[in-house]
């Protein structure tokens, strides 16, 4: 009876497995950030992959800094109210309309929020006022000035609502510095800061390990973190092992998941200048083999474990790396890729530089968007920002129909193109958008030392100069996916 009993559970896992961490599940978010004096510019830098499956579309916004009235408040999706700031923070804003995960920012300080799905073995969480769950990130956005801002406002939203999904990473970061966020589901969190000499990759678990709230320069967290961990039998202290907040309360369908081990293994191995074995424990963050720079990053955002023993593909010859690999970096379900630049020392304006692209980053190409710019182009989105937050969590069912006024579905139909002869058509499409990319990039560096130059003298011209320049490289992003797709 015992014997069945435990054939019945591994069946059971297995299911859960199946069903829940397919190629096609939608827990494939990634991300890298990279410490200041380990990129070759000296910038913090910032790369993710955000990856959702079902019905999609990816609007683009530059938001104004906003004057509210005075008795305005924010409502939760659960229904939770808050006051209002006075005078929020400007914004670019990628937005997935009725994802409440989704988003990325970049607000008017240099302060990214981006996100990777990280379930928590919590099922008694705490709340108040129905919790918070997406207006965390657009509250951060709204409101912080630093990282470290972003963890304080997060981690008190957190204490006094509590989270509403099973668990989440955030990452937060500015010119200075980076930090990791872990929310747990419930009123619990902890953040570490990524040191400025090493790299931190985080997939879909919990990546940060042993901590230490008296070292408030690098962590900082919810007071009782460890108890509720001994309290629940997460940890015991008995065992005479250091606490470790991932193996405490990640969801083992998570941390033990081969598509999570594999992606963020092989993000390590392709940055890292020391080898770590896979069925071995990974390090929070490691020193990288050579100073990284923003190319580096495009390249891990589009892998898909090429000459690596996890590649069932054979590097193509045994068909499309989607369906015949694991969970990929660059996958089916990706649907935006960026690697941003927070370089020190130049005007937040010009010194903050999205590289930004559609899709699947293995397709299409990265072009970049000064922080500053003032305005997107209008086939980037449907509505105008203002509509897309009043309509963000309902949106109407034509928002999802395929159209030619809107830019994802040029690079939708580029990624199509590739994939009806994948082993023919993505090598000759990495080649030729390596040449343009490797244009666009010397093309940059010229742009930018005249606009740094000239920031200080006239910044109202050098606003217009970033907006035409931003908006010109965001239209080639449609120009290549449609070459792409007429391609014989």
């Amino acid at each position: 009876m015992k014997n069945y009993f435990f054939i019945l559970v591994l069946i059971v896992i297995n299911v859960f497995y199946s069903n829940n961490y397919s190629n096609n599940d939608g827990l494939n978010c990634f991300t890298v950030v990279v410490g200041k004096n380990v990129s070759e510019d000296g910038s913090v830098l910032v790369a993710h992959n955000e990856d959702d499956w079902g019905k999609q579309i990816v609007n683009l916004y530059k938001v104004p800094s906003l004057n509210h009235a005075q008795n305005e408040k924010v409502t939760f999706f659960n229904g939770g109210k808050l006051n209002q700031f006075e005078k929020t923070n400007g914004f670019i804003w990628i937005e997935l309309p009725g994802m409440k995960v989704a988003d990325s920012f970049v607000n008017e300080k240099g302060v990214v929020v981006t996100s990777n799905g990280c379930p928590s073995r919590e099922e008694n969480p705490d709340s108040t006022d129905g919790g918070i769950l997406y207006w965390l990130r657009r509250l951060v956005a709204e409101r912080a000035n630093s990282s470290k801002e972003a963890v304080k406002i997060a981690g008190n939203l957190i204490n006094k609502y509590g989270y509403v999904s099973s668990g989440r990473t955030y990452t937060f970061a500015d010119r200075n510095e980076a930090w990791i966020f872990s929310a747990v589901y419930g009123k619990h969190w902890i953040a570490q800061r990524v040191p400025d000499n090493e790299v931190v990759v985080i997939p879909n678990y919990y990546t940060i390990g042993e901590i230490d709230l008296l070292d408030t320069l690098n962590f900082l967290g919810s007071e009782d973190i460890i108890d509720h961990a001994i309290k629940n039998n997460w940890y015991n202290p008995e065992d005479r092992k250091d606490f470790n907040f991932a193996k405490a309360y990640t969801a083992l369908t998570s941390i033990k998941h081969p598509g999570n081990i594999d992606r963020i293994w092989r993000g390590i191995s392709l940055l890292s200048e020391k080898s770590y074995p896979i069925d071995q424990d990974l390090p929070f963050s490691f020193k990288p083999y050579k100073k990284l720079n923003v190319q580096d990053l495009k390249n891990v955002l589009r892998d898909h474990y090429e000459l690596c023993e996890l590649d069932k593909s054979g590097m193509y010859k045994n068909g499309n790396p989607h369906e015949t690999n694991n969970a990929t970096i660059c996958s089916g379900s990706s649907q935006y890729s960026f690697v941003i630049q927070l370089r020190e020392k130049i005007p937040v304006e010009v010194g903050t530089l999205i590289w930004f692209t559609y899709y699947r980053p293995g397709v299409n190409i990265y072009t970049p968007i000064y922080l500053g710019t003032e305005s997107i182009p209008n086939e980037f989105a449907f509505d105008d920002y203002n509509a897309a937050i009043m309509t963000h969590f309902d949106p109407e069912e034509s928002t999802f129909v395929e159209s030619n006024n809107h830019v994802y579905w040029d690079c939708v139909n580029a990624v199509r193109k590739v994939d009806e002869n994948f082993s023919m058509n993505f090598p000759i499409i990495t080649n030729e958008n390596k040449f343009i990319e490797n244009n666009l990039i010397k093309e940059n560096k010229l742009f930018d030392q005249e606009i740094i130059k000239d920031f200080n003298k006239n910044p109202k011209n050098t606003i217009k100069k970033i907006t035409d320049y931003s908006n010109k490289n965001l239209k080639l992003i449609r120009k290549r996916a449609q070459e792409i797709s007429n391609q014989d």
